[in-house]
């Protein structure tokens, strides 16, 4: 997992990670972890990407 440098969010080969998900999970930088995740239209960038609702730290 890359985490932004100045949010609370992150990312996995272009999955968005919520912050609601990295506190729950007390993810960090670089751990490696597993999940799934759903089409998500993100309104900044007016496009479709993927965003997680599922996540397990391996």
């Amino acid at each position: 997992m890359e985490r932004h440098p100045n949010l609370a969010i992150g990312f996995v080969d272009k999955v968005f990670i919520s912050e609601n998900l990295i506190r729950r999970y007390q993810l960090k930088p670089k751990m490696n972890i597993k999940g799934l995740a759903v089409r998500a239209f993100d309104k900044k960038k007016k496009s479709w990407g993927w965003a997680a609702f599922k996540i397990e730290p391996l």
